[in-house]
């Protein structure tokens, strides 16, 4: 689903374009070169396969796809990695903490135990390790054709997470994973890796950015004015009370 001049929703449970259990996955094309962020949740091999139909309708070259980028380990976001690897022979790019959590796919770590509990993957549900093909660090650039991508270690929803701040055609473009949504929203969670001082410490290199979209992992995107949405949540950070940006 096309919803910004090269930029593509090619999985979402929410928007009913692929498995249940998965977080929106994006796209980004640059001439030729194209790049995927976040996998799914995986849960089947077959489930992928949803998504790679997605980005065949939009019109998109699957053979071009080369790189996947994870913004953290949580296995809605990175349980696909194993199944897109075999398909299509991406190489996966994330930092030291997300590479070690999925190649070891340890269910504590990786919050699932949690999850697992609380009915949001069921007791069969299995994270399938892989191999992280690169590293990434916090405020590396990586190219996308003549565009950037910047990493931004933000943790505080998990040890791990990583926004992308792409710089394309003038507009400066932020995928968030679960860090930040719509209106300065954040979701607070009960598993390792979740920490409320992080999120205040980290929260703050996102200020300043001049953001013009926001794709979150969840809910609704903007096109326009994202770091309005972003600036909420950091200024609640600043304050006692966070409770109205809450995801309840």
């Amino acid at each position: 689903m096309k919803i910004a001049e090269d930029i593509y929703l090619i999985g979402s449970a929410q928007f009913g374009l692929s498995s249940p259990l998965d977080c929106h996955v994006y796209l980004v094309k640059d001439g030729e070169d194209i790049i995927i962020i976040d996998t799914g949740a995986g849960k089947k091999d077959s489930d992928v396969d949803y998504i790679l139909k997605n980005i065949k309708n939009d019109g998109l070259n699957v053979s071009s796809i080369n790189r996947v980028l994870l913004t953290h380990a949580h296995a809605d976001h990175a349980g696909g990695g194993s199944s897109l690897k075999a398909k299509i022979g991406c190489e996966i790019i994330a930092n030291k903490i997300t590479k070690s959590m999925v190649e070891k796919g340890d269910e504590h770590e990786l919050g699932l135990d949690f999850a697992k509990r609380s009915g949001f993957y069921g007791d069969d549900y299995t994270f399938k390790t892989y191999k992280v093909d690169r590293l990434i660090s916090d405020g590396e650039i990586i190219k996308v054709g003549n565009s950037e991508v910047k990493a931004i270690h933000t943790p505080g929803h998990s040890t791990d997470s990583m926004c992308y701040l792409l710089r394309k055609d003038g507009k400066n473009i932020l995928f968030t994973g679960d860090v930040v949504n719509l209106n300065g929203k954040f979701i607070l969670l009960n598993c390792y890796g979740f920490d409320l001082k992080e999120y205040r410490e980290n929260i703050k290199k996102l200020s300043n950015l001049s953001i013009d979209m926001l794709q979150p992992g969840h809910g609704v995107f903007t096109l326009v004015d994202g770091q309005n949405h972003i600036d909420i949540l950091v200024d609640a950070f600043d304050k006692l009370l966070i409770n109205n940006q809450l995801i309840l």
